[in-house]
């Protein structure tokens, strides 16, 4: 009986241990420090963006499939993955938009998502469906935005 009772614990313990978990960005900025650096965001129009190439960044993907594992819940839409090749590595200010942060590990910049969401999204409008990740999305999203513009 013991050793089934010890059977059973490890199977859990496994089970547990093997099981995608939500992994978190850097922390983003307080709500209030959040408002305090939106008031003071400006919107700029797009003029004459030069085109760039994906490939001429480093390759962060390594890294944060390092820092987050590749067995986590999409922080997005809360889907369990466990392929490194169902992840997307999103940024939460496109590439095109400043160079400076396609590698930037020091804010809440860069996190592994499910790879269909990443790649069907609107910069223009995208909240992650998730709503208990929506105020860390937008708070994190502050955070960089007010970064990128300094």
């Amino acid at each position: 009986m013991i050793a089934f009772s010890a059977l059973v614990a490890l199977s859990a313990l496994s089970t547990a241990l093997c099981a995608p978990v939500p992994r978190a960005l850097p922390t983003p900025v307080s709500v209030a420090t959040a408002k305090t650096y939106l008031s003071k965001l400006t919107v700029a129009v797009a003029s004459n963006v030069p085109a760039y190439a994906r490939e001429l960044f480093k390759t962060w993907d390594i890294t944060i499939l390092k820092r987050d594992g590749t067995n986590v819940i999409s922080p997005y839409d809360g889907v369990p993955t466990t392929l490194a090749s169902d992840l997307d590595i999103d940024h939460l200010v496109p590439l095109k938009e400043r160079e400076a942060f396609a590698s930037d590990l020091t804010r809440p910049q860069l996190v592994a998502v499910t790879d269909h969401l990443n790649e069907f999204k609107d910069v223009t409008g995208f909240v992650p469906p998730l709503a208990i990740y929506v105020c860390t999305f937008i708070r994190a999203w502050i955070t960089v935005a007010s970064t990128v513009q300094h």
